[in-house]
């Protein structure tokens, strides 16, 4: 998780260091993983990477295959391609090693990466990358693993699919020998060992599938092993059901346990080859249109996910004790999901010593749960700790950084979330929903001193106070259809990009001082310069801009036909950067006051969507289509970058900390990652000016001098007046 160039005496680097996301709302298999066995880790996928997550500390370390985590784009790079997307995760059952899927864009683009948990970072066994599929193509996935539950975990189940068949291989993986494959008919997304060590049965689930294979001659030295595919259970319809999860009954009968859509579990005996019974309400018949979606099997019994946060509790039965031999007894239902909301889960892991469970949920949280608190729950709710304050559900709309203390905005397009992280103590510290469900938020930008915040709707513009628990509603104003916002870098100013026309706000009064006229077409991006003594304006048609934000006034624009412009940056006074793209053609180009003084190809697809400079200094940072990280040392060498994998889809916004030490990027797969950075320093801003400078404090040390316009407000006091009114 590392990236950088370096030009003469500048170098510049990237080092992953938190996560915030994950893939609980995407359906993906092992989304949310214990990684060790007394709890206190989880391990869960979050974009391109998993982290290793410290549940009390919150402290994050990433799992990296050898060869990085590039795009694999061709460009002028450092490392191998790694995963493109990661599309499933299983751990071993004494949490010794963890499997996960990956899909690259080079052949063969599907692989399985196998990590040893037990080791520290840094040291212990060097990662493994198997290739089971040695000819997959890019629509072939992996959707599904399982070791066996041997103590050393031997054998590895793989599931797959591609475009022409499905297909179950197992391997010995620490020799990469196959011992058996064969074709599975129908979709599958599941794929389980039989808990019992002396029998080798292997289960596939799927929307309408639900079959066994067994594994023969798997320890025999003399005979080559096979695996067979057996016939389908008696008294299952699989076609009128739609089979959401399964599992294995503990310590090891040879029973499986299935949940459906329709509201049923159904037990079935492997030995017998039959549904042996079918549970028709799985979380009390008070609750009856409760849907299933997972399953966590344990040695007293079984926990049942689903709708609106509900765990189901089924205790095993006494045989000698219950007159009409029910193996299992509904016992209670609990809700486990935060409190006020009632989020379905997507999928349940418990260590193997029972003490503890993580959920995942559909809203993209994780949280953990002492199993005691379920049984002593008496039915009613036992909320669950959500880790980092919980994440988004899915493609997060925009992302911006305030200057004065560690906090960064976004806005989840999915959930209508607006989240405030402090990316210092690695905690969500405001979620905050809008009461008009109607009218979610669309976009948001946060002022330099994290006292304000915009937030934009369909059909209106809002201002907030930013408290301490949430947010407070400062003004409003009907401006309708607004995308895109950008604060001045000394906060007294306001830009709000509404169609083709571009509206600025005083901050000191929140009134609009003036409109700007000058484009035919829509807004695409726009920044300041650093001192604020420009604005850049551009739009879907080639038109670029260059205003004076305080009086209005048009100081230069450039036509470019056939062109659009996807962002845009700043970081030198009078100069700007700006992403464009031209038919097939990507490029980047540096502007002074509208007139092109470079230009650069991009190599392949690479379609930069965000751009990001810091003040005073030629480093760019730039987002990619693909979810790729581009570090670039220098804006006049734009030839040479350096590129790193985080997203596993595009990345839309990227912030720089005032303190040039943190990066924070956001993406559609929901994703937040941060990111430390070597080689941006204070001493390289701009000089200080004698007319107007403002001296503060900056996140993670230092001062940082930023001057104003004249005529720009004094922060001090306006902080102070925004304190004030918020209380």
């Amino acid at each position: 998780g590392r990236a950088g160039l370096g030009q003469g005496c500048m170098e510049v680097t990237v080092d992953l260091q938190h996560a915030f996301g994950s893939h609980c709302g995407s359906g993906l298999r092992g989304s949310a993983l214990f990684g060790d066995d007394g709890g206190h880790t989880l391990v869960h996928p979050v974009g391109r990477h998993v982290v290793l997550r410290h549940i009390d500390s919150g402290e994050a370390s990433f799992l990296t295959l050898p060869g990085g985590n590039g795009s694999g784009s061709g460009g002028k790079t450092g490392g191998a391609p790694g995963a493109e997307v990661i599309t499933t995760c299983a751990a071993s059952r004494d949490r010794g090693f963890l499997a996960v899927g990956e899909r690259r864009l080079k052949e063969p683009c599907a692989s399985v990466g196998i990590y040893d948990l037990r080791a520290s970072a840094g040291a212990g066994p060097t990662p493994r990358r198997l290739e089971p599929f040695p000819k997959s193509g890019p629509k072939t996935r992996i959707v599904g693993a399982s070791f066996s539950a041997d103590s050393e975990a031997r054998f590895l189940a793989v599931l797959a699919t591609g475009p022409v068949e499905n297909t179950l291989t197992v391997l010995e993986w620490q020799t990469d020998r196959v011992l058996g494959k064969h074709k599975v008919d129908g979709a599958v997304d599941r794929v389980f060992f039989c808990p019992q060590q002396d029998v080798f049965h292997i289960s596939v689930s799927g929307p309408h599938l639900l079959r066994v294979s067994q594994l023969k001659d798997a320890l025999s030295k003399s005979r080559e092993s096979s695996l067979k595919a057996l016939p389908p259970f008696a008294g299952l319809d699989e076609a009128a059901v739609k089979i959401m999860d399964h599992a294995w009954v503990e310590p090891g009968e040879g029973t499986l346990v299935a949940c459906t859509q329709e509201g049923q579990v159904l037990l079935i005996c492997t030995e017998e080859m039959q549904v042996r019974a079918t549970y028709e309400s799985p979380f009390g018949e008070d609750r009856p249109t409760v849907t299933p979606y997972c399953l966590q099997c344990f040695s007293q019994g079984f926990l049942v996910g689903g709708g609106e946060g509900l765990v189901g509790l089924w205790e095993k039965v006494d045989a000698a004790l219950d007159p009409d031999g029910a193996e299992f007894k509904f016992s209670r239902s609990t809700c486990v999901a935060r409190a006020g909301a009632s989020t379905p889960l997507s999928s349940i892991d418990m260590t193997s010593t029972e003490e503890s469970i993580v959920f995942g949920f559909r809203s993209g949280d994780i949280g953990t749960l002492p199993l005691p608190a379920i049984f002593k729950g008496g039915g009613g709710d036992v909320h669950c700790s959500v880790i980092s304050g919980g994440f988004h559900a899915g493609p997060v709309a925009c992302l911006d950084v305030a200057v004065h203390r560690p906090l960064a905005v976004t806005v989840g397009k999915k959930d209508g979330l607006v989240r405030i992280w402090n990316y210092a103590s690695r905690h969500c510290e405001i979620r905050w929903e809008s009461q008009d469900q109607g009218d979610p938020p669309v976009s948001a930008a946060l002022h330099p001193l994290a006292y304000y915040l915009a937030v934009s709707f369909s059909e209106k513009m809002r201002f907030y106070y930013i408290l301490a628990k949430g947010l407070k509603l400062h003004s409003e104003f009907s401006i309708r259809g607004v995308k895109l916002m950008r604060f001045s870098n000394g906060g007294h100013l306001m830009a709000v990009a509404q169609g083709k026309f571009v509206h600025l706000f005083s901050m000191s009064t929140f009134t609009k001082v003036v409109t700007l006229q000058g484009h035919s077409h829509g807004i695409t991006a726009m920044c300041f310069d650093p001192e604020d003594n420009s604005l850049w304006t551009c739009d879907s048609s080639g038109q670029l801009c260059e205003w004076d934000p305080l009086s209005g006034e048009l100081h230069s624009e450039l036509a470019t036909a056939k062109c659009e412009y996807l962002a845009a940056s700043s970081g030198q006074g009078s100069q700007a950067c700006f992403s464009t793209a031209s038919g097939n053609k990507r490029s980047l180009r540096r502007m002074q006051h509208c007139v092109q003084e470079t230009e650069q190809d991009l190599p392949g697809n690479l379609r930069l969507a965000c751009l990001c400079q810091y003040a005073g200094t030629h480093a760019l940072f730039a987002g990619s289509a693909t979810g790729v990280l581009c570090v670039f040392p220098s804006d006049s060498a734009l030839s040479r970058f350096d590129e790193l994998g985080l997203h596993s889809g595009p990345c839309v916004s990227i912030g720089v900390s005032a303190d040039g030490r943190t990066l924070l990027t956001a993406g559609e797969d929901g994703a937040v990652f941060v990111l430390g950075v070597v080689g941006l320093a204070f001493d390289v801003l701009r000089p200080p000016r004698d007319d107007a400078e403002s001296s503060t404090t900056a996140a993670g040390g230092g001062t940082f001098r930023h001057s104003f316009s004249s005529g720009s407000p004094d922060l001090t006091a306006l902080a102070a007046a925004a304190a004030a009114a918020a209380a």
